[in-house]
């Protein structure tokens, strides 16, 4: 399954990826106009799959590591002291307490680094979706937060003045989202290679590429991995980039539950279908992941079931 923006396209998941790869070992050739491209652009708008023309452009290609959305920032003494999500869902350690040892942030919170408070680093948290238990084998076992964006470094000597003058709740911090991607990518270099080896099986730094980029991104999807995301590296946070996304699971928000019918029924970008109610709670408006084993020729998705509530997305 390709996912190109917030609805992912219809199909048998071979299909599109054969489609893809195709395009990706020829980027001049033909694709059928009813096949929709791999690549995002702004604001999701669909784009041809020329790996080989950005990479003459000079962008950069990096491994889509499978996960949710998270932003990471570090506390005094270098702890790491909240995660929020795409949704603005902030996360603390009294979270995890309450969770009592099940909840995705446990390693990552607490966690102690050599960063200077105020520090505010991006990337994919771990979840256990098919795509992330593979990426997990083929990096150790690691669980965590892989690293692709730092958006604020924490100024140290700023803190010190900052207690010193008794605003201690003032965390001072230089925005790191405004400079382009080659600069902070090298701030993350040096970061990473800082931390110990406790820290370093925890947080993560995505691997990359910079020549050879289409036989890469063929050999990233061959191998099980999600994805691949190509980078302009005078791009601020945010902007330059293009995404070749494997999707084990379709994106849904659920319209409505009825326990009486034993079901619930979602809407995947607009398609209408109901799956059995699953064994974790549920309710109407949540983001959920759906695992199918194929389309009706309707679009909706063949023998359809509730696999995780994304809470990152609200």
């Amino acid at each position: 399954m390709i996912a190109c923006g917030s609805k992912q396209t219809p199909g048998r998941t071979a299909w599109y990826l054969s489609d893809v790869i195709a395009q990706i070992a020829d980027p001049t050739g033909s694709v059928r106009s009813d096949r929709r491209s791999a690549y995002c652009g702004a604001r999701g708008r669909a784009r041809t799959a020329d790996v080989a023309g950005l990479e003459r452009r000079g962008w950069w290609a990096q491994e889509k590591a499978d996960g949710v959305y998270a932003e990471a920032g570090v506390g005094a003494g270098g702890a790491v002291a909240w995660v929020r999500y795409r949704s603005g869902e902030l996360v603390t350690a009294a979270d995890v307490r309450r969770a009592r040892g099940s909840h995705r942030c446990q390693d990552l919170l607490g966690l102690r680094t050599p960063w200077a408070p105020g520090t505010v680093v991006a990337g994919e948290l771990q979840v256990q979706t098919p795509a992330a238990a593979r990426w997990q084998d083929a990096h150790g076992g690691a669980r965590g937060l892989v690293l692709f964006d730092v958006l604020a470094v924490g100024d140290a000597e700023g803190l010190v003045s900052s207690l010193l003058a008794g605003r201690m709740g003032e965390v001072p911090a230089w925005s790191m989202a405004e400079r382009p991607y080659v600069d902070r990518r090298a701030w993350l270099e040096r970061a990473v290679g800082d931390l110990d080896s406790r820290a370093s099986r925890v947080v993560q730094l995505v691997a990359q590429r910079r020549r050879g980029l289409a036989a890469w991104c063929r050999e990233l999807v061959d191998g099980g991995a999600e994805g691949a995301v190509l980078v302009d590296p005078s791009a601020p946070a945010g902007r330059g980039k293009r995404k070749l996304k494997r999707v084990d699971h379709l994106g849904a928000r659920v319209v409505a539950v009825l326990p009486g019918e034993g079901v619930a029924r979602l809407d995947w970008g607009g398609v209408l279908f109901s799956v059995a109610l699953p064994a974790f709670p549920l309710r109407a408006g949540q983001a959920v992941d759906v695992a199918a084993t194929g389309f009706y020729d309707s679009d909706q998705p063949r023998h359809a079931r509730l696999v995780r509530v994304r809470e990152d997305l609200g």
